[in-house]
């Protein structure tokens, strides 16, 4: 599979995964989906001075984030999704010179068989 039909394949999966947030499951109350898990585990580098401590961990921190991305989740989704379409677009264009190459080819050997 290309990079860009697996980056469309991905980008189609996120956007039915997206929609569930809005969409009524089948029991009886038709509830829409809701955020079971979100963690946020960030890690920051940072060495003040040789041998001192590099990586740098704050659960406390990571709480407070977790909940700003829960509170924000449907604008970081949108953001998320732009993303990955911006990926897709980027590569699928980048398609274009071998199927223009893969094409000439074809032309070739159509011209060849003549």
């Amino acid at each position: 599979m290309s990079k860009s039909a697996e980056l469309k394949k991905q980008l189609n999966e996120a956007r039915e995964y997206v929609v569930k947030l809005s969409t009524p499951q089948h029991f009886a109350d038709r509830k829409p989906g809701y955020i079971h898990t979100l963690n946020v585990d960030t890690q920051i580098g940072f060495q003040a001075s040789p041998s001192a401590q590099n990586y740098w961990k704050h659960k406390e921190f990571d709480a407070a984030l977790a909940k700003v991305v829960r509170d924000q989740f449907s604008i970081l989704a949108e953001a998320a999704l732009a993303e990955m379409q911006s990926a897709y677009t980027e590569a699928r264009i980048s398609d274009k010179e071998g199927l223009l190459a893969a094409l000439a080819e074809i032309e070739a050997l159509e011209g060849d068989a003549a």
